[in-house]
Formats: structure tokens, C-alpha cells, sequence
């Protein structure tokens, strides 16, 4: 029966660069566990316990104001790791956000004397890092390319064909948060699209009828 070892090293490419005593003693440092949704993985203003790296399921990292409105900053799903969190950890700061579990999520952690001495020594696990912090950097600022510059209509076109599926299940407020925004303009927005027959509005979840008007209302 595979272990959550093997899941790992399924999910972590890299670790198949190590030698085998590298791999073996970095999987050695790991411990692994299983959160369920909702469960918040790490609080904003406290301390990185280690690095988390995703075997399965989805966390999201989201920042929240004063108000108490959301706003998804990025998500770590299989075979990623929360690079702000990593970030924190090597500059030995608190975190400034929260990261909390989205979909039920198998995660393992490696303490942060470990993860320094793999950062210092593997060419592998460097890569990995550098690699998710460029893709981490990219989301952020897309997100802020959609707060600073697009118009709220376009912001919530953009969100809902960033999903590959025509059905989005998701609910307003979910939406919301994602965007950064109240759940009363998202599902004014939406009931607008719907009366100009762009997308169908359900329960907890909206179905993209035109996608082509879409792309155009994002600016794609």
C-alpha cells in the first residue's frame, strides 16, 4: 500500500533528483498529515512551523482587511508549496496573511533546519523554490493587475474563464472573497451577465453560456 512518502515523491518531481540518501533524509525530516476544509493552516502575524508541501487537495492564501472583506491572493495545490510561508521562514518573520485549507488537503512538512540545509546544499530543491516563487509572483500580480486596472464587471468576467469548465461551482460570497470584494456587488454583477444571457445562474454555481462575450467584456 503506498505511503504518504511515495505520494510525495510523486507530487515532488525534484526529490527524484536527490541521490537516494538525500531523498531519504529529507522524506525523514517530513511529517505528514491530514487537514480538512476550512481548517487554517497558518494565522496571519504568527510563526511558520515549516514548510508545507501539498500532496493533495487546495489551500488558499488570502489576505483580510480591517472591514473584514477577502481577497484570494493565490492557492498551493499538489506538488506546491506556500512560498510566502517559505519566504518567512528563511527570513525568520511572521506571516502576513492566512493560509487555510480549501479542499481537503494531504500536506507534509519540513521543519525549517531542514528546508535551510536542502536550500543551501541542493541544486534540486533550489530550483523548486525559485520555481515556485516566480509562479507564486506572477498570481500575485495578476491580481493586482485586476484591482488596480480592470473595471468590476471585467475583474468577475476574467475570474469565471480563469475555470476551463463552463460550470463554476462556486457561491457569490466565495466569488467575492476571491475578488476582493462585497457579495452584493458580485451577485449584482452576475444577475447582469445573466440578463444579457453571457452566463446561468444556479445554486452555488454559475454556467458560462457565452464565453466568446466574455473574453471580450475581460478584455481578452
Amino acid at each position: 500500500m503506498e505511503n504518504w512518502k511515495d505520494r510525495a515523491v510523486k507530487a515532488f518531481p525534484h526529490l527524484m533528483e536527490l541521490s537516494p540518501q538525500e531523498r531519504a533524509s529529507i522524506l525523514d525530516e517530513m511529517s505528514a498529515g491530514v487537514y480538512p476544509a476550512g481548517t487554517v493552516m497558518i494565522e496571519q502575524g504568527r510563526r511558520c512551523r515549516g514548510a508545507a508541501l501539498v500532496l493533495s487537495g487546495v489551500i488558499r492564501v488570502y489576505k483580510i482587511s480591517e472591514e473584514g472583506r477577502e481577497i484570494t491572493l493565490y492557492r498551493v495545490g499538489c506538488g506546491e508549496t506556500c512560498i510566502l510561508a517559505v519566504s518567512c521562514l528563511l527570513g525568520g518573520v511572521d506571516y502576513p496573511v492566512i493560509a487555510e485549507v480549501e479542499d481537503d488537503a494531504e500536506v507534509a512538512m519540513l521543519p525549517i533546519v531542514a528546508l535551510r540545509e536542502a536550500m543551501l546544499k541542493s541544486e534540486p530543491w533550489q530550483r523548486f523554490i525559485f520555481a515556485s516563487m516566480a509562479n507564486a509572483m506572477m498570481e500575485v500580480l495578476t491580481v493586482l493587475d485586476e484591482v488596480a486596472f480592470r473595471s468590476m464587471d471585467a475583474r468577475i468576467a476574467f475570474r469565471l474563464l480563469q475555470c476551463e469548465r463552463d460550470r463554476i461551482e462556486a457561491t457569490h460570497e466565495q466569488l467575492a472573497a476571491d475578488m476582493g470584494t462585497a457579495r452584493e456587488v458580485v451577485s449584482r454583477l452576475l444577475k447582469e451577465l445573466e440578463n444579457r444571457k453571457f452566463v446561468q445562474l444556479g445554486r452555488g454555481s454559475v454556467t458560462i453560456l457565452d464565453r466568446k462575450a466574455l473574453e471580450e467584456l475581460a478584455g481578452q
